[in-house]
């Protein structure tokens, strides 16, 4: 019976041994997996350009013009080359590749258009190679050039920024600049906005070119400013020049915010917006009306965004009441979208309040809603864009 007992506590320790033993080869195995370098899962591409600093220099450019280059590059890599896409960072900028697969030890080509437009001086534009490279999913390549200008505006753009209707008497100025400045004339000049004056005035000094002075007089109404001056000349590239012009009158009524967004994103509820308005003579006064108006798009940027569709405003697009005064007693005006836009939509309209202040009858408020365009039809847009800038 002793020698069963101690043949049983034999087997009991052999086992335990055993188990003792299998538990640390498999906590060993474990621990050389971790530590194995993972595999790489054999050939791959490899991307490969001829410009180490991936700059690429289009020389010097008109203003206007365009400048184009061949950017050549290699897969030095065992396996295909895939060429996902190819984006810029600028609307300026079109650059494509000629194939999209490229075999081991081919040379494949990106073909790439840099529009400077109404820019000075230089340009630096990137262009993003996205691959299937492993080392190299995303390669940015850069875009360089001098910009020559001939005969332009400066500035190219016009902000009266806030002023008051006591401070319409200040005039902004641009000045004509460029190699052929003094080689040719301004003949003529025009404002599509009544409130908006333009003349034409001599250089300031010998040597510089001609200017132009804008003023704003007293048939401005107060909220946003919007405006445009064509400029005429007798340059034969130039023979108009269009110049925006933008500001913001202030009267004492003022509203805050002056603009209204709305974003429309699938399955989202209508956004509620709230504007707040001050008296800041702190005089008593009734909102007594509250009307839309059309707001049109201007021609270039209707143009310009191909898969947009431009909405002209309703009167009944937005739902406008009156609610509760802030904590300071500023009355406070809620607005939500009333009007269903499909993807790709924008719809642009102003708010027009009217007072009984006899000082300002009118308040405006500006109001803007985009209904978003599906990711593959982002991409589309954005490619339509870079062809028509």
């Amino acid at each position: 019976m002793k020698g069963q007992r101690t043949l049983l506590f034999s087997l009991l320790l052999c086992l335990i041994g055993f188990c003792v033993i299998m538990s640390a080869v498999v906590l060993a195995q474990e621990k050389g997996e971790q530590a194995a370098p993972a595999k790489t899962g054999g050939a791959q591409p490899k991307i490969s350009f001829e410009r180490a600093d991936l700059t690429y220099d289009l020389g010097t450019i008109p203003q206007m013009g365009q400048g184009e280059i061949s950017i050549k590059f290699k897969n030095v890599g065992q396996a295909d080359l895939k060429i996902h896409e190819i984006k810029s960072s600028c609307g300026c900028t079109v650059a494509l590749a000629t194939k999209d697969l490229i075999p081991p030890g081919q040379e494949g080509e990106i073909k790439a258009t840099l529009r400077v437009g109404k820019s000075k001086n230089s340009m630096k534009k990137a262009v993003y190679v996205e691959t299937n490279d492993p080392d190299n999913k995303k390669v940015t390549l850069f875009l360089v050039a001098n910009v020559k200008i001939d005969f332009t505006l400066e500035p190219s753009f016009v902000s009266f920024g806030r002023v008051s209707k006591e401070e319409l008497g200040q005039e902004q100025i641009i000045k004509v600049i460029g190699d052929d400045s003094l080689n040719y004339k301004l003949t003529g000049v025009e404002s599509d906005n009544p409130a908006l004056e333009a003349r034409i005035l001599p250089p300031e000094r010998d040597g510089e070119g001609q200017r132009v002075a804008l003023k704003l007089n007293q048939k401005v109404s107060t909220g946003i400013l919007k405006g445009m001056i064509k400029i005429k000349s007798n340059h034969p590239n130039y023979a108009t020049i269009l110049v925006s012009v933008h500001g913001i009158i202030l009267g004492h009524i003022q509203v805050d915010p002056e603009r209204l967004y709305f974003s429309i994103k699938p399955g989202q509820d209508n956004e509620v917006k709230i504007v707040t308005v001050t008296n800041t003579e702190r005089k008593d006064y009734k909102i007594l009306a509250m009307k839309i108006e059309a707001d049109p798009i201007h021609k270039s940027s209707a143009q310009r965004h191909a898969l947009i569709t431009y909405l002209e405003a309703k009167p009944d697009d937005l739902i406008m009441k009156e609610i509760e005064p802030d904590s300071s007693g500023n009355k406070r005006i809620s607005f939500t979208l009333n009007r269903k836009l499909n993807p790709g939509e924008r719809l642009q309209g102003k708010v027009v309040l009217t007072t009984d202040d006899k000082t300002q009858e009118q308040v405006t408020i500006v109001f803007h809603a985009f209904a978003q365009l599906a990711r593959n039809q982002e991409k589309t847009q954005q490619k339509s864009e870079t062809r028509t800038k």
